[in-house]
C-alpha cells in the first residue's frame, strides 16, 4: 500500500484549513472593532472609521468563502458569527 494521502484526505485537509483561515479571518474582524472601540474611547476618531473600515472589508472577503464550505455544521457557525459581527458593525458609533 501507498503511504500517499488519497484525494479525499487531500480536498477533507484543505477544507480544514479554510475553515481555519475563516475563524483567523473573523477573529481579526473582531480585533478591529475593539480596536475601534479604544480609538473612539481615545478621542481618535480618524482611527475608529479606519479601524472600522479594515473590519468592514475583511468582512465581504469572508461572504465568498463561507458559501463554499462543504460542512454545513461549519458552514452554520461561521454563518452565525458573521451575523454576530454584522451587528456589532450596523451598531458600531462612528
Amino acid at each position: 500500500m501507498s503511504d500517499l494521502p488519497t484525494s479525499d484526505d487531500l480536498h477533507t485537509a484543505q477544507e480544514m484549513r479554510g475553515f481555519d483561515f475563516l475563524q483567523t479571518g473573523l477573529e481579526l474582524r473582531n480585533t478591529f472593532a475593539d480596536l475601534a472601540n479604544t480609538r473612539r474611547e481615545t478621542g481618535n476618531r480618524p482611527g475608529v472609521e479606519q479601524a472600522l473600515a479594515d473590519a468592514e472589508n475583511r468582512y465581504v472577503t469572508t461572504s465568498h468563502f463561507v458559501e463554499h464550505l462543504r460542512d454545513e455544521q461549519q458552514k452554520a457557525q461561521m454563518s452565525q458569527r458573521r451575523q454576530k459581527l454584522r451587528s456589532r458593525l450596523d451598531n458600531a458609533e462612528r
